[in-house]
């Protein structure tokens, strides 16, 4: 070919491509004019254009060959410079799995969007205390999942035992190694209050809040045979007096008249107990068998002290003496004689 074929050629051409680019122009005025519009399909770094009267974004997206994915999702904004342009921007979204009470759901989260946004479309509220397996603000990866247990507290009460204990007094008056018991013991009852911490229903920690003693448990008292032993009751260490002598723990104090007795060795009082100092007799109604007494003169003369209630007799019985303190010889009694006395029953 020569050159002034090929420079026809050229100019062909040319002619061609100005001719076709004025009939796209008049075309796109012509299609402006019947509804149609000019959608930029972003997806992917690639750029597709439709030019099209649909006005929904899925048919639009079929319509230029682009179908959505399971996970995808869109949106539009208006171009700039055109008021019948579009920008059309395809994008993944990835689906984030959320364990909670029981279930498992499923939300589609778009591009940047946290752990948080996904809490949030699922309608999921946190309690302060919940177990969150990841952290809110992390942005999850395709298919990632996040747990929630939920924390919760109960209270709950019981019923328990107290059990009782076994009281020993020394005496000279039984055989060396032998024992008897003479008042038998009681269990108690205590209502114990409990405060149980459970994760997802299961109880994974328990706390004691509180308790209340609703029976108090009544010590078994046994004597011990033991030749050692002193002639008079030991007042226990939890006995304390004050700077006047009297006791400092006390349920109350009764007043009255005081006499004085003995027996021989060996000799039991009505309780069962093997007499000696310290043992006193009473009327059981009004100072039961067993009660812990602390006694001295009304006018703090004279202390016979730490006591127990242990033998009765028919001037208890029938009122006219208050307490009947026993001595480990007659003339111990004698010289007691009768006295106005304070009887503390002990706490």
């Amino acid at each position: 070919m020569n050159m002034k074929m090929k420079t026809k050629c050229r100019q062909f051409l040319k002619l061609v491509a100005v001719t076709a680019a004025a009939a796209s122009t008049i075309l796109l005025m012509e299609g402006s004019v019947s509804g149609h519009s000019l959608y930029y399909i972003k997806n992917d770094g690639r750029t597709r254009i439709a030019y099209t009267s649909l006005t929904d974004p899925k048919e639009i997206l079929l319509e230029a060959g682009r179908e959505l994915g399971e996970f995808d999702y869109y949106k539009i904004e208006p171009h700039p410079g055109d008021d019948d342009a579009y920008f059309l921007y395809v994008m993944h979204g990835r689906p984030v799995y959320i364990n909670v009470d029981g279930s498992r759901k499923m939300v589609v989260l778009e591009e940047g969007q946290s752990f948080a946004h996904a809490l949030k479309a699922a309608e999921v509220a946190l309690a302060p205390e919940d177990i969150v397996s990841e952290e809110l603000s992390v942005v999850p990866e395709f298919g990632a999942e996040i747990t929630i247990q939920r924390v919760t507290y109960e209270t709950r009460s019981e019923t328990e035992t107290i059990p009782y204990e076994t009281d020993y007094e020394r005496t000279r008056h039984m055989a060396e190694g032998k024992s008897r018991q003479y008042q038998s013991g009681k269990d108690g009852l205590k209502t114990v209050y409990y405060r149980d911490k459970l994760v997802d229903g299961v109880v994974v920690e328990t706390s004691v809040t509180g308790e209340e003693v609703t029976l108090k448990p009544q010590s078994a008292v046994s004597q011990i045979g033991d030749a050692d032993a002193p002639d008079r009751l030991e007042a226990p260490a939890s006995l304390k007096l004050d700077d006047k002598g009297n006791p400092i723990s006390y349920s109350k104090v009764l007043t009255g008249k005081a006499t004085a007795y003995s027996a021989s060795a060996g000799t039991r009082g009505a309780s069962g107990r093997y007499l000696q100092t310290g043992y006193v007799a009473v009327d059981p109604k009004v100072i039961p068998y067993g009660t812990r007494l602390y006694i001295k003169s009304s006018d703090g003369s004279y202390v016979y002290g730490y006591a127990i209630a242990a033998d009765t007799g028919t001037a208890m019985v029938d009122g006219r003496v208050l307490v009947d303190v026993y001595f480990n010889s007659y003339a111990e009694a004698c010289k007691f004689g009768a006295k106005k006395v304070d009887v503390y029953v002990l706490s």
